[in-house]
C-alpha cells in the first residue's frame, strides 16, 4: 500500500509539470485551433483541495479542453482501451495520472484509485455518461455515480459544453471550427453533498446530462466550416428511412445518401437536414436515432419471438484482436461478423469459426468512432472493422436491446 501511494504521489508530481507547461506552451495555440470560450462562475473560482468535475462527454478532447480551461488538473477517469497504446498509454497513466476504467463493468480498483488521488488532495474528473453521446443528446449517468458522489463527500463541479458536439461529433472524423463554450460552476457544494439524499444528487445529475446541442443550435444558429458535415454520419444513423435497410447508407461532403433505394439529404452550414423538396423525415439528428431504435427493437423482437436464425447484422473485411484488460490487443484473423438472435459469430478467411454467446458476453462497447469490444470468458476481444463507413454504434445497440427483451422473457 506504501509504495502504491508513493507512485501516485510521483504521478501527482509529473502531472503538476506536465499541467503548468501545458497551459504555459499549449493553452493558446490549441484554444485557437478549437475556438474554446471559457467561464468561471464565482464559486467555482473560490473551491480549494480535492473536489470533483463532472462533464458533459461530447467531444474526444473533452478532458484536454477542460483541463486546460479550468483552475486545476484533473484525475480523468478513462476507457482503458486508451491504456494499450504503448507511448500514450504510459504517457496518460505516469504524466497524465488518469484513472483506467472498463467500461459497462464493475471496476473496484477504478474506485480504488479515485479514493486514494482525492485522499492526496486531487481532483477527480469524471463523464458520468460513460461515454460520447452519439446524436448531441444529454445521456442518462453510469448506475452508480451518485453513489460515488455521495461516498467521496466532495463538492462536485459542474462543466457545461456548448458547440462541441457539433465542431467534431462522435461520428465525425474530421472537424468542423465553431466556438466550443465551457461553463464552470459549482454543481454540489461540500456542505450540501454530506445530506443530500441519493435521489436528490441523481435529480442534480439528470439536471446536468439533459443538454440538447441541437435545441442550443437551433437558437443560436453558429456556422459550421467546412464541406464535409454529414462525412461518416452513417456511423450513427444506420438505418435508411426510405427502403428500411441497415448498413446501406453512406456519405460524402455534405451529403448522406442510400446505396440501395437511392435516398438522400443534406447537412447544412448550421449542421441540420436539408430536405430539399423531398418529404421531411426527421427535424433532429436524435430524432431519427429514436426512430432508428424502435425500428431496431421490432426487428429484434420478431427475430427472437419466431426464433428466426438469419443473421441480423452482417458485416466483411473485419479484424478480430484479442488480448487481456490494459495489455495491447493481437491481431488474430481477418474475416466476416454477424450477429444472430442469440450469438455473435466471427467467420475468418481461413480456420475455424468463433461464437460468443450472447448472453456470456460483459461490457460491450464502442472504443473510438467503431471499433466494437467486449470481455467473454476472461478475454477482451475487438472487431476492428476496417471501413471508416461501418457502424459499430447498430451492433452495440442490438446487443442490449436483445438483452434487454431476453431478460423480459426469462
Amino acid at each position: 500500500m506504501a509504495d502504491g501511494k508513493a507512485i501516485l504521489i510521483v504521478r501527482r508530481i509529473a502531472q503538476f509539470f506536465v499541467y503548468n507547461l501545458a497551459r504555459l506552451f499549449v493553452l493558446i495555440p490549441f484554444f485557437i485551433i478549437f475556438k474554446v470560450r471559457v467561464s468561471w462562475s464565482k464559486e467555482y473560482r473560490k473551491v480549494r483541495g480535492p473536489y470533483v468535475i463532472l462533464g458533459q462527454h461530447q467531444l474526444a478532447w473533452d478532458p484536454v479542453l477542460i483541463t486546460l480551461g479550468g483552475r486545476h488538473a484533473g484525475h480523468w477517469v478513462a476507457t482503458d482501451a486508451i491504456f494499450r497504446k504503448k507511448g500514450l498509454g504510459w504517457i496518460i497513466r505516469n504524466l497524465c495520472a488518469c484513472i483506467p476504467t472498463t467500461k459497462n463493468m464493475s471496476d473496484m480498483e477504478t474506485i480504488k484509485l479515485i479514493r486514494m488521488f482525492s485522499a492526496l488532495g486531487g481532483q477527480i474528473g469524471i463523464f458520468p455518461e460513460g461515454q460520447q453521446t452519439w446524436d448531441g443528446r444529454g445521456l442518462p449517468a453510469v448506475p452508480g455515480t451518485a453513489k460515488l458522489l455521495r461516498f467521496l463527500k466532495l463538492p462536485v463541479v459542474f462543466v457545461h459544453s456548448e458547440g462541441a458536439y457539433l465542431a467534431k461529433a462522435r461520428w465525425n472524423w474530421g472537424h468542423n471550427r465553431r466556438p466550443i463554450y465551457f461553463r464552470y460552476e459549482v454543481g454540489i457544494s461540500a456542505e450540501e453533498i454530506g445530506t443530500m439524499k441519493l435521489s436528490q444528487i441523481e435529480e442534480k445529475l439528470n439536471d446536468f446530462l439533459s443538454y440538447d446541442e441541437y435545441a442550443v443550435q437551433k437558437e443560436k444558429m453558429v456556422p459550421l466550416s467546412g464541406e464535409k458535415r454529414a462525412e461518416n454520419m452513417e456511423l450513427t444513423l444506420f438505418t435508411c428511412p426510405e427502403c428500411l435497410k441497415l448498413g446501406t447508407l453512406s456519405s460524402e461532403g455534405n451529403r448522406l445518401s442510400c446505396d440501395a433505394c437511392g435516398f438522400h439529404v443534406d447537412v447544412d452550414r448550421y449542421g441540420f437536414f436539408d430536405w430539399g423538396e423531398g418529404k421531411k423525415h426527421f427535424e433532429y439528428m436524435y430524432h431519427w436515432n429514436d426512430w432508428q431504435q424502435k425500428n431496431l427493437r421490432d426487428m429484434a423482437f420478431e427475430a427472437l419471438e419466431q426464433n428466426i436464425d438469419d443473421p441480423l447484422l452482417d458485416d466483411d473485411d473485419v479484424w478480430m484482436r484479442t488480448g487481456v484488460r490494459r495489455r495491447p490487443l493481437a491481431r488474430v484473423a481477418h474475416g466476416r461478423a454477424r450477429f444472430y438472435r442469440d450469438r455473435i459469430v466471427f467467420i475468418p478467411e481461413e480456420g475455424e469459426e468463433t461464437t460468443f454467446n450472447i448472453d456470456t458476453i460483459t461490457g460491450l462497447n464502442v472504443f473510438k468512432q467503431h471499433y466494437l469490444e467486449f470481455h467473454y470468458n476472461h478475454k477482451l476481444f475487438r472487431l476492428d472493422f476496417e471501413a471508416k463507413s461501418t457502424s459499430g454504434y447498430k451492433w452495440m445497440c442490438l446487443f442490449y436491446i436483445i438483452l434487454e427483451l431476453s431478460n423480459k422473457n426469462v
